[in-house]
């Protein structure tokens, strides 16, 4: 639906994601990142009038998004609108849905809002025309981890479908599209810790991170970090430890880097009246 994160509307609309309903070769299981539950296809859908396969909305869905849209602006505190939903297996057809979704955005908000597509990566021809139609103020295309094969173990559907580099291309294409604060990319942290995943150290996990997040910086490309939400909870008191100073230590780390670097993520973006799970912006904020 629709929804405030203090100052940042979140407009998610859209059918859930193609990767929970995607099959690996082995027909065991699906494709959907490994620690997603966000987006699950159910009996919602059909309620909602949606249909996972097209890339089409129904009428009464683009009518009740104006309607919202219409209330936030009125109300005074939307800042940042984050256009985000389920991703397709078919990257140019879920642009296609990416785009109806902004110009109704963009024609409801205007200029009182930073409008940030958030989809997954899309190709470069489709990026160009949210550009040239001035449809959105920058993109976010959330790799979720960094490296080639952390990114095939944790998100399978992305590396099947989009791949990792055509995801690499997508965010630096956007960078020089939109410049170099308005190009960023979600990150989950911790999510390597865990065993299936290569059970990495939280020292090696930290500068894994923090090499990704220097490449990244020097294409343009701002990523951010919410902290794994792990199943096994409060089971494993000793895991839950470790990985929150994984976090905290993360999360220092980066703040040094983006020092050295003199670099902030752009609060037009991301907001310290807007985050969520991030620490960056409080972090920056506290910085200046």
């Amino acid at each position: 639906g629709v929804d405030f994160h203090g100052e940042m509307l979140v407009v998610n609309v859209a059918p859930a994601c193609q990767y929970f309903l995607a099959k690996p070769p082995s027909g065991k299981g699906n494709l959907k990142c490994t620690f997603c539950g966000y987006g699950r296809p159910d009996e919602r859908m059909a309620a909602l009038g949606q249909a996972i396969d097209t890339p089409d909305l129904a009428d009464f869905t683009y009518q009740r998004l104006r309607e919202a849209l219409r209330v936030a602006r009125d109300e005074g505190r939307m800042r940042h609108v984050y256009l985000v939903g389920g991703s397709m297996t078919d990257w140019r057809e879920e642009g296609e849905r990416f785009l109806k979704l902004a110009r109704v955005v963009r024609e409801e908000v205007g200029d009182s809002a930073y409008v940030a597509l958030g989809s997954g990566a899309l190709p470069t021809d489709q990026l160009e025309r949210f550009h040239g139609e001035g449809l959105v103020d920058g993109a976010c295309f959330n790799l979720e981890v960094w490296g080639r094969d952390l990114f095939r173990s944790v998100c399978p559907g992305k590396d099947r479908y989009v791949g990792w580099e055509r995801w690499l291309e997508s965010l630096y294409a956007a960078a020089e599209l939109w410049g170099p604060d308005h190009a960023f990319t979600a990150m989950v942290g911790g999510v390597e810790l865990e065993p299936e995943h290569g059970g990495w150290s939280v020292e090696a996990a930290i500068d894994n991170a923090i090499d990704g997040a220097r490449t990244l910086l020097a294409r343009g490309v701002t990523p951010v970090w919410s902290i794994y939400w792990p199943l096994w909870g409060a089971d494993h008191p000793e895991r839950l430890a470790e990985l929150r100073r994984y976090f905290e230590e993360l999360s220092l780390a980066y703040a040094e880097l983006r020092s050295e670097l003199d670099v902030r993520v752009n609060p037009d973006f991301l907001s310290h009246r807007s985050a969520y799970m991030q620490l960056e912006c409080d972090m920056d904020l506290a910085r200046r």
